[in-house]
């Protein structure tokens, strides 16, 4: 799977296969039902530790920003799953590349954060959206939920190709072609990682 992204196909299977640690598939659950930041999901872990009863979690994120975290029994339950201790996001972020390297994965969280942009209600008021990723500015929200689709679209398009690769009926000027846009595909992804990466840090 793509480091720069990840389908939510991929992440059902790791969340749902029990050969991983418990508290790694909590974590990237918790990671996807919020969409928050690495320090934003540490900060949400130590809260909702202290306050078991609470039905929101309010508390400052990136730039000084109010973040409120409604919150559901199932929030309580992938916390009480969760038994690791993090510092900060940089401690965090340690401890998923230990997993990584573990169990032989290329994940980062804010892939994560990525693909739970791009589930969000195509009907739901953009202003929610924007205070659901924490974002300063309306427009960021709109390119980050835009520019996460279009590598969404991407990612399958890649996807389907390699299965049709791989799946030997396709003659030798066919397989050249489909691995010809199969590398241009990488190449704009590319692209629109660094994209989205310089949009969320507005």
């Amino acid at each position: 799977m793509s480091k720069s992204f990840i389908q939510f196909d991929d992440l059902y299977k790791i969340i749902n296969n029990e050969q991983f640690d418990e508290s790694f598939r909590s974590l990237l659950e918790l990671a996807f039902i919020t969409g928050l930041r690495r320090a934003e999901i540490v900060r949400l872990i130590n809260e909702l530790r202290k306050d078991k009863y609470a039905q929101v979690i309010s508390f400052k994120g990136k730039r000084n920003i109010t973040i409120d975290v409604p919150l559901n029994t199932k929030h309580f339950e992938l916390v009480n799953k969760i038994n690791n201790n993090w510092a900060n996001g940089s401690s965090l972020a340690k401890q998923v590349q230990r997993w990584n390297i573990k169990y032989d994965l290329n994940i980062e969280l804010h892939s994560i954060r990525r693909l739970s942009a791009t589930t969000i209600d195509k009907n739901l008021d953009v202003r929610h959206a924007q205070s659901l990723l924490n974002h300063k500015d309306l427009a960021t929200t709109e390119l980050y939920i835009h520019e996460s689709n279009k590598m969404n679209r991407k990612i399958h398009a890649m996807n389907l190709l390699e299965k049709s690769l791989q799946d030997g009926t396709t003659n030798i000027t066919t397989y050249n072609e489909l691995k010809l846009r199969n590398t241009f595909l990488e190449k704009e992804n590319e692209e629109l990682r660094k994209r989205i990466y310089e949009v969320d840090k507005k």
